[in-house]
């Protein structure tokens, strides 16, 4: 649960680049190293932008225009490594922003991670039988 909560602060504070999420995630579990981060940082994006948590924007690097990924380029985009990599200046790179949705989940993460009980599960209801978003340890 704590990597779906880092990987969502990312989206949430920033337009974050692909590969920040994965670094976000080894610096979690810095014994997986790397490509293990990157993969697990590909199953979560990919839940969340199914489930409507995330959104992917391509956007020219560094920090200049964003635009929409369709739905039907999202898993071939997250599929390129190339996508998962720093970006040279003035190329096209991927970012995530948290929606609304995702925002509140955020925080519902938040507050389990910090010993709370969760007051509402309606938004994890939503995503039943993925059992890694309801990881409660």
């Amino acid at each position: 649960m704590r990597d779906i909560e880092a990987v969502l602060w990312a989206s949430i504070e920033d337009y974050a680049a692909l590969y920040e999420a994965a670094w976000e995630l080894n610096t979690l579990h810095p014994e997986l190293g790397l490509n293990s981060s990157t993969r697990r940082a590909k199953w979560i994006i990919d839940s969340l932008v199914t489930h409507g948590f995330v959104d992917l924007y391509w956007c020219r690097e560094p920090y200049g225009d964003v635009w929409l990924i369709a739905d039907s380029q999202v898993s071939v985009s997250l599929a390129l490594g190339r996508n998962w990599t720093p970006v040279p200046y003035g190329d096209i790179g991927i970012r995530i922003s948290a929606t609304e949705k995702g925002e509140a989940l955020y925080h519902q993460l938040y507050t389990a991670n910090r010993g709370q009980l969760l007051n509402d599960d309606s938004l994890i209801s939503e995503i039943e039988g993925r059992t890694y978003f309801v990881d409660r340890q």
